[in-house]
């Protein structure tokens, strides 16, 4: 209510400081194309940083302004994830994401650019869908076939949040280091 959002709108976002290399911009244009079969859809970018007022002025030249929601900085990230439906990341490189985890523990359905270690968390249509870095068209498409299976995104999210507890849980992470000290 608060986001102003309609209980049955789809709604797709991604949480990342709005820097250069987060990609947004790949984000609105994919916005751009979903909306266009999906006008109900809405976009919610979640995170501040310097190009807050560049990716608002791009969203109203792309004519989707109304359709994008921007919260500016969260301080608690769980109340924001819990209104996705899908949990995106368009970053042109990236080491291994915290987004994606978090995307995991609130058993959301990922889809990201295949950059750096995104691959070790996403496993391409196991947990979500892996798409080539810059690829606007790629992203679309993906978010097209969650937004009309959502019983297939809801099994994403599932083996999402498995998967967080079977590779990255603390005691997994911490039996890690105590093996690597060992």
């Amino acid at each position: 209510e608060s986001l102003g959002l309609k209980p049955d709108a789809p709604v797709v976002g991604i949480s990342a400081a709005l820097r250069k290399e987060k990609a947004h911009e790949v984000f609105l244009r994919a916005a751009k194309k979903v909306l266009e079969k999906r006008s109900d859809a809405r976009f919610l970018i979640i995170g501040g940083g310097v190009r807050m007022q560049e990716l608002e002025t791009m969203a109203s030249g792309l004519g989707i302004k109304e359709s994008c929601i921007f919260t500016g900085f969260v301080k608690n990230i769980e109340d924001a994830l819990s209104v996705l439906d899908i949990g995106i990341l368009t970053s042109e490189r990236e080491g291994l994401p915290l987004t994606l985890l978090e995307y995991m523990a609130s058993s959301k359905p990922i889809i990201a650019t295949d950059v750096g270690g995104v691959g070790e968390v996403v496993k391409d249509g196991e947990n979500g869908f892996l798409v080539p870095s810059g690829d606007h068209n790629a992203l679309a498409g993906r978010i097209d076939t969650l937004l009309e299976d959502p019983a297939l995104a809801s099994t994403l999210g599932a083996n999402g949040r498995a998967l967080l507890s079977e590779k990255f849980s603390e005691d997994v992470m911490m039996n890690r280091i105590e093996a690597l000290y060992d």
